[in-house]
């Protein structure tokens, strides 16, 4: 019905509890959360991917969802906000809209602490508010006995005659111990117990709770059979016109070429479409933690630093000097990085944490960055303005975070930037972003490739082009 009903607790016990049976688990998240889908995929041993009906077009989300699920028992979508939260005032980017582009059943989540007969007032309302959503039923959650629940049951019953009230699925108990942890984006991360010591049971619990509480067999049951459509339609990433981009285009588009992807607690923010979608393309991924590793994997022609948490990690990043600098040397030289928030801390002067310890950055970026007590957040629309970008190409992202960029207070290297983006915000709101230098592009925004698969073909056509101008270069 809202946030914080304990939404994430019972999909996280339905996931693995229905693992634990030997089912085939496909995890998806409605929204552009990066977090929860960690969780998710603990869960259940299987990448967990985002659905968002605003950043993304209804075919992709289709496409995304049965690419994903074709090998799975049982899918299982974790919504966002309440059932018909979105994007403004309609429906677009909520649970509600992508229920019914994927013909699959809402189990609402109701908190029923210190509610009775209201929740059937309350589950009529939403039964009624758009008759194309369909329901299997609804959990309540914090219940405070069996009667309590019986409560809320009759009052549902009692009121059929006002049309029908949909099925009361079972009632789980309050169980605060079991709740996730939280920190200013939200829960901790999945296996991270070293912030959440209770992780390392936390989900066999949850699993227990609602084994325990609800009839896993009939809710099996009553799960939506769905049909895949018997000509899916594919959306493959448009053509990069040659003319819309300044660099030559590089004949050997679909070699093979590796791209480093940062992966460890301190970037760990990635659409898992986004990483296809590079693989789809021709490149091999290959995966490096810029808080362990001391030096980059071999023959990288460009890097995708992702968001995440650095502002936790100072100072082990700050000590990795050699990887710190590598990295410099490399954007120095030309190699295309990627970098989205997180990895826009990481490229900047210095990163400044709330405690005001100061901790050394790679410093391509003429610019600090310190953290602050409000987030900036919302959808981004993103026109894409660099010059070895599509022109006219618009992409969707979504910002989410507590840092601020301010003016470096040392000497920093003469580095000009550049402005890749014009972003929209949902506030109506316009400004220039994408901080463009030489080949590496920083920003704030998480963009989903799946609004705009031509900007992933023009960066990793950036990457060839500075591998083929790499190999052609004479050697000592």
């Amino acid at each position: 019905t809202h946030s914080s009903v304990g939404k994430t607790s019972i999909a996280l016990g339905l996931m693995r509890a229905f693992s634990n049976r030997g089912l085939r688990v496909q995890a998806f998240k409605v929204g552009p959360d990066f977090i929860d889908p960690g969780h998710h995929t603990l869960a259940t041993g299987r990448r967990s991917h985002n659905l968002d009906g605003w950043m993304i077009p209804a075919a992709v989300n289709q496409q995304i969802f049965w690419d994903t699920t074709q090998d799975a028992d049982l899918d299982i979508i974790e919504g966002v906000l309440g059932l018909f939260d979105g994007y403004g005032m309609g429906e677009m980017g909520s649970t509600a809209e992508l229920a019914k582009l994927l013909g699959a059943s809402v189990v609402l989540v109701i908190d029923a602490q210190g509610m009775a007969r209201s929740a059937a007032a309350l589950l009529q309302g939403f039964q009624r508010f758009d008759p194309q959503v369909q329901f299997l039923g609804a959990i309540l959650n914090r219940v405070g006995s069996d009667r309590h629940r019986a409560w809320i049951q009759r009052a549902c019953e009692d009121f059929e005659t006002n049309g029908p009230t949909m099925e009361i699925l079972g009632g789980l108990p309050r169980q605060e111990e079991l709740s996730i942890p939280r920190r200013h984006l939200g829960l901790v991360l999945g296996g991270e117990n070293d912030r959440d010591p209770g992780d390392g049971d936390r989900l066999n619990k949850l699993a227990h709770w609602v084994e325990t509480n609800l009839d896993l067999d009939g809710l099996y049951q009553k799960a939506t059979r769905l049909q895949a459509p018997s000509k899916p339609e594919t959306i493959q990433p448009l053509p990069v016109p040659q003319d819309s981009i300044d660099i030559p285009i590089d004949q050997s588009i679909n070699q093979s070429i590796n791209i480093g992807i940062a992966r460890d607690r301190a970037f760990c923010f990635h659409y898992e479409y986004n990483l296809n979608l590079l693989r789809q393309l021709g490149a091999n991924l290959i995966e490096f933690s810029p808080l362990a590793d001391k030096k980059l994997p071999d023959n990288l022609s460009g890097i995708y630093l992702a968001g995440g948490y650095p502002e936790l990690h100072g100072p082990q990043l700050s000590h990795n000097i050699s990887l710190c600098q590598q990295i410099a040397t490399l954007g120095e030289q030309g190699l295309p990085i990627y970098a989205e928030c997180g990895g826009l801390i990481y490229l900047s002067q210095t990163l400044t944490t709330k405690d005001g310890q100061t901790y050394p950055m790679v410093g391509i970026l003429p610019f600090e960055i310190a953290m602050a007590n409000r987030p900036t957040l919302g959808y981004r629309e993103v026109e894409l303005t660099s010059p070895w970008l599509p022109l006219t190409a618009i992409a969707r992202g979504h910002c989410f975070h507590y840092s601020q960029i301010r003016p470096a207070q040392t000497e920093s290297p003469p580095n000009t930037l550049g402005y890749a983006y014009r972003l929209q915000s949902s506030q109506g709101t316009s400004e220039k972003e994408g901080y463009l230098w030489r080949n590496v592009l920083a920003s704030y925004v998480h963009l989903h490739w799946g609004s705009c698969p031509e900007w992933a073909q023009a960066w990793l056509q950036l990457c060839r082009n500075y591998r083929s101008d790499r190999s052609l270069a004479p050697h000592d």
